[in-house]
């Protein structure tokens, strides 16, 4: 269930640095010559060149100062706030390690039960590691009509909260009727290290509350745009368009500069969101 809903998180993993930009950005003495559809994406990216350094102050998700002691819960410490009457007759559901439903437990997998239901008739579940015996999440409500055997977070209603085998929180997320609203990532020692709504994810420095980097949009959407910041004063370093991988840069002062100039800062922070992956 947990691997549903950092969807987006999983996604960064997956992203690489150094492959440059698809167009060309270098301007042509032969203009003349040039394709309608070359002019257009060299038109394209000296447009973006205008564009100038995004500040972190622009950002419209603030870290969760709010959320703080939330980071510091684990499986044993964490009380739901649900309301719910225990049923008689509690089923369990099996799942194997990638959240396919199985007729009987899965090394590796995970089960649910379920724990009764809420005065509007809504059913209350929990996840479990399978091989621990331990809380994979605290209580949830399921969305009315939902398919209880299905892994996804799209069967859900309000806050789910995600523990690690070790029990430690390792996300929480708010949903509408099974469509995100909010979420957090946590990381070592309960860091807040991401949080996301439905058009934004902003990822935070390891232990601090400075902004590592934003997309803006959704990862399948052709506009969105991926944005770094520096380590050491969070001023804008590096932006990559999805549309057509083109590239911005900026150095201290906000001023547009070769992306090839940076590409060893801008490499070090890939890598550094990429390392967010092994705390999923």
């Amino acid at each position: 269930m947990f691997k549903h809903i950092i969807l987006t998180s999983l996604l960064l993993s997956t992203l690489s640095y150094g492959e440059g930009p698809v167009a060309n950005t270098t301007p042509n003495a032969d203009t003349a010559t040039q394709s309608p559809a070359k002019s257009a994406a060299q038109a394209f990216n000296d447009k973006r060149k205008q564009i100038p350094a995004p500040k972190v102050s622009d950002i419209p998700l603030e870290y969760p100062r709010d959320k703080i002691a939330l980071s510091q819960q684990t499986a044993e410490t964490f009380q739901t706030k649900i309301e719910f009457t225990p049923t008689d007759n509690a089923k369990t559901y099996y799942f194997d390690k990638d959240g396919n439903v199985t007729e009987k437990p899965s090394a590796g997998g995970f089960y649910r039960k379920i724990l009764g239901t809420t005065d509007s008739g809504r059913v209350v579940g929990q996840d479990f590691y399978q091989d621990s015996k331990t809380p994979q999440t605290a209580p949830f409500v399921f969305i009315e009509g939902a398919d209880l055997d299905n892994f996804s977070t799209n069967q859900n209603d309000g806050e789910v909260v995600w523990f690690g085998v070790d029990g430690a929180i390792k996300a929480a997320s708010t949903l509408n009727n099974g469509k995100t609203v909010y979420g957090m990532q946590f990381c070592d020692k309960g860091h807040i290290c991401s949080q996301w709504n439905d058009k934004l994810l902003v990822v935070y420095y390891d232990n601090s509350d400075k902004v590592l980097m934003y997309i803006q949009g959704r990862l399948k959407n052709e506009l969105t745009t991926l944005t770094f910041f520096r380590e050491d004063d969070s001023s804008a370093i590096y932006q990559l368009s999805l549309k057509d991988k083109s590239e911005l840069a900026w150095d201290k002062s906000g001023k547009s500069i070769d992306p090839k100039t940076i590409s060893s800062e801008v490499e070090a922070l890939f890598k550094k969101i990429k390392s967010f992956s092994q705390y999923l």
